[in-house]
């Protein structure tokens, strides 16, 4: 495995959270501020790609710790698909968020708006949902590199069959939040290395739930921190009223996925194709790239399919 990405302990409630993080940690990815390149280049090539957090999983098990209720994490995928690129200032991206490598376990399929603000400085992504009839249709497409093709024809079509997400825009920004993403860095930071991050426009957002539980108001919280080679994701879903965890790590530290692929166009064959980054990781996207041996040894190495679990999970799963 590789060497753990941070060691962190902390904790957080409805709105606090607490955590430590080592300077190792800043000095290896460090700012982006100084960077000469610009944000809206920095977003267009970075946020694309296959990304998965096994590794972290599997530091999550050797520490003992299960997901949700036990301060671990789910081992979960994200497939980002360019699906126009060039130099227009307004961009799309199709992303595909599925469970221990499983991709006909989608969870959630989402389009993203991408538009850089007029002074360059900040980018701002609109997300939106597929209407249901083209979201069955992608669902019967196993492989995630012949979806662009429907969704452009669907936008095409027919724009406002896709709905955003109320108050759920973000804004991506070269310079880090020293309390919304603490997880990130301590003060001060040490810039060896580049980073973006986002957080919510609006701070927070409360939802509808399309797909865990059809229906039930859902508050969200979100901040995100992007790498060439790591996409750290901090969602979590709370119960408006209550406060409870509906999903999400528990001590707010974020789903650390390494990147897998970079996923472009070929325009010469107009087909949009991956192109493996990390070797040790192509077999999370999906059964095409691996065989049942390597599936079944390395979901072992978790203790099995890990949205199974939570603290009692591995009686759960002896059953």
């Amino acid at each position: 495995l590789r060497k753990p990405l941070f060691a962190a302990e902390g904790f957080s409630i409805v709105t606090k959270q607490r955590i430590y993080v080592r300077p190792y940690f800043t000095r290896r990815y460090g700012s982006v501020t100084g960077s000469t390149e610009s944000l809206t280049e920095t977003i267009r090539e970075r946020f694309q790609g296959d990304f998965d957090n096994f590794n972290q999983v599997c530091q999550d098990r050797q520490k003992n710790m299960l997901p949700r209720e036990g301060g671990g994490h789910e081992n979960m995928h994200c497939t980002l698909i360019p699906l126009d690129q060039g130099s227009s200032a307004q961009w799309h991206v199709l992303g595909a968020f599925y469970f221990d490598g499983q991709p006909q376990r989608m969870f959630r399929i989402r389009l993203y708006q991408v538009t850089p603000s007029q002074s360059k400085e900040e980018v701002f992504m609109r997300i939106y949902t597929l209407p249901p009839g083209l979201e069955g249709r992608l669902r019967k497409q196993s492989n995630l590199m012949d979806w662009p093709g429907l969704v452009l024809d669907g936008w095409s079509e027919d724009k406002d069959s896709f709905e955003s997400l109320p108050n759920c825009d973000v804004k991506w920004t070269k310079s880090a939040d020293p309390v919304q993403h603490a997880y990130a860095f301590e003060a001060p930071p040490t810039r060896v290395e580049d980073a973006v991050h986002a957080v919510m426009v609006h701070g927070e957002a409360i939802v509808d739930s399309i797909t865990m539980i059809p229906g039930k108001p859902i508050r969200i919280l979100d901040q995100l921190s992007l790498w060439e080679k790591d996409f750290w994701i901090n969602d979590r879903g709370l119960d408006p009223v209550t406060g409870n965890f509906i999903y999400g790590n528990h001590r707010g530290i974020p789903y650390c996925m390494e990147r897998v692929t970079s996923i472009f166009k070929d325009f010469e064959s107009r087909t949009w194709q991956r192109k493996v980054i990390n070797d040790s990781l192509e077999w999370t996207m999906g059964p095409d790239y691996r065989t049942d041996e390597q599936y079944d040894s390395n979901m072992d190495q978790i203790g099995g399919p890990s949205t199974r679990m939570n603290l009692s999970g591995r009686e759960q799963q002896k059953q």
